[in-house]
Formats: C-alpha cells, sequence, structure tokens
C-alpha cells in the first residue's frame, strides 16, 4: 500500500501479571500487512526493581525484530533501565490506577498512594510525575483548591530533576502550561514531546485534545481526543467530552449519541447530562434540556450552575437567579464555584459580577476556555474580554 509506514504494519499484543514483587509479560510482535502473522512471541518476567530494564530489553527486542534503524535520539527514549524501589513503585501503579477511575473519591486515594511512594523513595520521578498529574486534575474538576497547581508545580519540578525521559512529566509540563501558565507556544511542546515518548497515553492525548480546541484547531481537536477513547475505551470521560468536541463544533446530533455511548460504560456519567443539556438546548429543545441539567444537579449537587445557566437561556430568569445568589452565599468559596459564578453571571448578563469573579485569585483552571467556549459568548462584546484574552498568549 503506498504511502503505509513500516510502523503501521506491526501490532504489539501483550498481557500483564503481577505477583507479589515480580512481573510477567507475555508478548507477540505481529506482523498485519499485507497478512497477519505473528513473527515474535515470548514471555519475559523480571522482579519489579528491574522493571524499567525489563521495557527497555523489550523496546529494543522488538525494534530489531521490526529491522529498524533507530537514531540515537529514538533509543534514548526508551525507558531509563535502572532499579526501582518495589514498594514504591507498587504505590506508584495503585495511585495512577485511582486517579485514572476520575471520581473524587478515587482521586483522593490515589493521591493518598502517591504521597507514600515519595515517602518510601524520595529518589522516585514517577511518584513526582504521579502526584503532578493528579493535582492537576483537582486543579480542572469540582475538588479544585486554591494551591493545587501550585503542589502540581512543584512536583514537575522535582521529577524533571531525577528523570528528563518520562513521558508523563512532559504530559504534565504540558499541563501546567496549559491550565497554570497560559503559555500557547510551550503546551504544544511539550504534550507532542510526551506523546513521542509514548503515544499510548490517553490523558495526554485528551488535554492535548483540548489545548488544540483553545487554539481554534477543532478538526485537530477531534481527532486527537478520538485518540484518547481509543487508548482508553473503558473511561467514560473520553466518550462524554468527544461528545463535547461535537458540541461545541455544532454537530448536535452526534454530541447527543456520543454522550449517550458514554451512559454505557458509566451509568448516569456527570459529563454526558451537561453535554445532553447543551445539545439539546442549541437545537430548541428546552425541556430536554432542562430535564438534563435537572438530573444532573440531583446526581451531583456540586454543579448547581449548568441548571442555572439553562434557566438562564430560556428566559426563567427568577430561577437561574436563585442558584447565582445561594452560589454567592456559600460558607465557602473555591476556584470551581468561582468559575460557575462566571458561568451563571454570563449567561445573566451581569458582567461585572462576571469579571469579578474572572480575576479572583487563584483562576480555575479551566478558564482557559475562555477563547472558545460557548458558555462565554456573552462576554464577547465587552471591552474586558479582550484584556483577558490577551493573558492566554494566543498565536496570531
Amino acid at each position: 500500500m503506498p504511502g503505509r509506514s513500516v510502523l503501521n504494519t506491526y501490532l504489539v499484543e501483550g498481557s500483564v501479571w503481577g505477583f507479589s514483587d515480580s512481573i510477567t509479560l507475555q508478548l507477540r510482535l505481529i506482523h498485519v500487512y499485507p497478512e497477519e502473522n505473528v513473527i515474535w512471541a515470548e514471555s519475559c518476567s523480571s522482579d519489579l526493581t528491574n522493571v524499567l530494564k525489563l521495557h527497555s530489553d523489550i523496546a529494543g527486542e522488538i525494534a530489531e525484530k521490526m529491522n529498524l534503524d533507530l537514531s540515537s535520539e529514538e533509543i534514548e527514549q526508551f525507558p531509563a533501565p535502572r532499579q526501582v524501589n518495589p514498594e514504591s513503585y507498587k504505590a506508584y501503579l495503585r495511585g495512577m490506577y485511582c486517579l485514572n477511575q476520575l471520581t473524587p473519591e478515587s482521586t483522593e486515594k490515589g493521591l493518598e498512594y502517591l504521597h507514600e511512594a515519595v515517602r518510601l523513595d524520595p529518589g522516585e520521578p514517577f511518584a513526582y510525575a504521579g502526584l503532578a498529574l493528579g493535582y492537576i486534575e483537582i486543579a480542572h474538576g469540582p475538588m479544585a483548591t486554591d494551591d493545587a497547581l501550585i503542589k502540581a508545580e512543584a512536583a514537575v519540578s522535582q521529577a524533571i530533576k531525577l528523570d528528563s525521559t518520562m513521558a508523563e512529566i512532559y504530559s504534565a509540563m504540558g499541563a501546567l502550561y496549559f491550565y497554570k501558565f497560559w503559555k500557547m507556544d510551550k503546551v504544544e511542546e511539550y504534550f507532542i514531546k510526551a506523546l513521542r515518548f509514548n503515544p499510548n497515553l490517553a490523558m495526554t492525548h485528551y488535554h492535548y485534545s483540548w489545548a488544540l480546541y483553545v487554539l481554534g484547531r477543532m478538526e485537530e481537536a477531534i481527532a486527537e481526543h478520538k485518540l484518547a477513547q481509543k487508548y482508553d475505551p473503558f473511561n467514560p470521560l473520553h466518550t462524554a467530552w468527544l461528545a463535547g468536541l461535537y458540541c461545541y463544533d455544532g454537530q448536535y446530533e452526534e454530541a447527543i449519541r456520543v454522550a449517550n455511548e458514554a451512559f454505557e460504560i458509566q451509568k448516569d456519567y456527570v459529563i454526558s447530562y451537561y453535554i445532553l443539556g447543551r445539545s439539546y438546548l442549541a437545537l430548541g429543545k428546552t425541556e430536554e434540556a432542562i430535564e438534563a441539567h435537572m438530573k444532573l444537579t440531583e446526581l451531583y449537587s456540586w454543579w448547581p450552575s449548568a441548571l442555572g445557566c439553562t434557566y438562564a437561556e430560556v428566559g426563567r430568569k427568577e430561577k437561574a437567579e436563585k442558584i447565582l445568589n445561594d452560589l454567592i452565599g456559600s460558607d465557602s468559596m473555591d476556584p470551581f464555584k468561582a468559575w460557575e459564578i462566571v458561568c451563571l453571571a454570563a449567561a445573566l448578563g451581569k458582567n461585572d459580577l462576571a469579571f469579578k469573579y474572572i480575576d479572583r485569585e487563584p483562576q480555575f483552571a479551566w478558564l482557559v476556555g475562555l477563547p472558545q467556549m460557548p458558555e462565554y459568548d456573552n462576554l464577547r462584546d465587552d471591552p474586558r474580554f479582550d484584556d483577558v484574552i490577551e493573558q492566554f498568549n494566543l498565536p496570531d
């Protein structure tokens, strides 16, 4: 087939078993074009102390079987064959597993494991990289704390001192430049570098997708989000927010279809209700939109602004004002709640209030969506909006 790269003619299949302090991998290298043919199969074992050497050896052997002539730069991307502390590494794996569940409870548990990994081995870069990614997840979700991105920055700074070859570290750096520093040229550089080291990191594809969206590159954003879905198909986040991109692209029927697919992965998934409400509203299906966002609020009381914004947009101002006043009068204020006030104030045309909470420090990580997201459309004609957008360092 003309134009087909050598890498696209091979497939690696594998299974992993962990037993106490050891790991076993069963691998097959399959030549899939022009017809499927297993050209190499092997079972490899190692104790956890030498797991990175095992990974490096396997990568080298697969490259040899594929007759790849690797450059020195490509060889440097193999995992560094250093020893690891088995208990710290196990705590890291457990922590990352919990983080990938993406619930408040699992995120908290994941951070506990990652702090334990650091305690067991303060020189382990995996643990610090995991901590950075964990705090980044907290920073752009309902658990957002004032210091989450500060802690993420400290963790990634320590990780890069210990190891400059880890995909997870560059993924965390890309996310930091996206959500904290708002330096979009660096964002893309770090995400691409992370994916060169490991193209299978679903969360890297996910964050990179939304960076592309903010940059106005919707077609690329959707393609990148599909890769996140491909590499972690059982995570409803990647399906539901893919529906979000379809919604923001005006593909409302497709957004509804894909949002419902996420329900098949996880019943009553919060993001799906949000996207369904936005999509129904855009299609003029007012009652369906209200029903979706009422269901969201019933199940997830921490996100009342979704329903408030829908009320505002369909003219039920009193109901929207009630939700807004409840948010403002909350006993405590955090970055996520401040962001909810921004969205709801914008929907109600209360621009002074919206900009007051946009300027609240620390700013919520997802304010980075201001340049593109329709939730902020009512603010775009305000001269203060351009002043805010300038902070994002977007290319001309």
